[in-house]
């Protein structure tokens, strides 16, 4: 059982999908934050979208709910979905 604060966890999963981010988009000094939305990252497109959820999925053997990925506005919802997904046991296949 994990006895993490949702918080710290949150925390963990944000500072690993920065990472993610980060080299996808090969940003590697890009100031992501729970606020961060795609535009604010130089070459974050839909193709490029793409991309970063298979890494996402893939690094965190998971997988998230396509109909609940397309209403993610900010990073910190892609974090709050990640850590929800895993939460209730979403892993990958």
């Amino acid at each position: 059982m994990n006895s993490a604060p949702p918080s710290s966890q949150a925390d963990d999963v944000l500072g690993q999908v920065t990472s993610l981010i980060r080299a996808t988009f090969h940003q590697p000094n890009a100031q992501i934050d729970r606020e961060t939305t795609a535009p604010d990252v130089d070459g974050w497109d839909s193709l490029s979208h793409t991309v970063l959820l298979l890494a996402i999925e893939k690094h965190f053997a998971v997988r998230l709910p396509m109909d609940q990925v397309f209403d993610l506005d900010t990073v910190g919802d892609l974090v709050d979905l990640i850590v929800g997904t895993r939460a209730s046991g979403g892993g990958g296949g």
